[in-house]
């Protein structure tokens, strides 16, 4: 099917979906082809050969026509205001910027284990506010300024974060202030902390598996614990 896009006609194998005024939602691209994005020049994924590719439009729009995610055929590094990251999966905000970058994106299934997806994930290092964070992120979630909101980990590579209050371990993940500073932390479960001169549990034990935009330890911007879980 060839359709009308802010990218010129393209040819759509199946999978296409329209919004209510005619514009295209989504689509299976047919074959390889080239576009100019706010990425830069991508293949849209076309191939679903390998038994890896997840079955998921290639390209995703707004109603008004702008680029809502891309599923690409082949990783590439993308740049973002903290630097290179690998992506397989992009989504993208109304005004074009970044929303959030997935850098490994197959199926897990009977044949693929999410440990295989895991073992093709990079470690990235992150500079926020001049502090160094070492990852292997799952998902990288951006403010529609750009700067980064959160990163979601694999729980096969958990993240230990200094704080005030001691070291703390996740293997969730942790979200950030626009300015930078952390906001909040899911601590690993069996987690303690000293908060207000007592020990409490700061973990919820049905966070695994959750995204990290909003943890259940939560910090102001000088560091201090404002709630947790209970």
């Amino acid at each position: 099917m060839l359709v009308d896009t802010v990218f010129g006609s393209i040819n759509f194998s199946e999978g296409c979906e329209f919004y209510k005024n005619g514009s295209i939602s989504c689509g299976i691209v047919s074959k390889r082809i080239h576009i100019d994005t706010p990425i830069g020049d991508i293949v849209p994924n076309f191939s679903f050969e390998d038994g890896r590719k997840k079955h998921r439009p290639s390209l995703e729009f707004f109603e008004n026509g702008e680029i809502k995610s891309i599923y690409l055929e082949v990783p590439m590094y993308v740049d973002t205001a903290i630097g290179k990251i690998k992506a397989e999966l992009v989504t993208f905000y109304k005004n074009g910027g970044i929303k959030r970058i997935f850098p490994v994106y197959g199926q897990i299934s009977g044949f693929r284990s999410e440990e295989d997806e895991y073992l093709l994930a990079e470690k990235t290092e992150f500079n926020i506010s001049d502090n160094i964070i070492n990852a292997v992120p799952q998902c990288v979630h951006f403010y529609e300024g750009g700067a980064l909101r959160s990163i979601t980990l694999w729980k096969f590579s958990p993240l230990v974060l200094p704080t005030r209050y001691g070291d703390i371990k996740t293997t969730v993940g942790i979200e950030f202030y626009e300015s930078g500073e952390i906001k909040s932390i899911e601590p690993y479960i069996g987690t303690k902390l000293v908060i207000d001169g007592k020990k409490r549990n700061v973990f919820d034990i049905n966070a695994l598996g959750m995204h990290a935009d909003n943890n259940s330890l939560v910090f102001d911007k000088e560091g201090n614990i404002i709630s947790w879980f209970r």
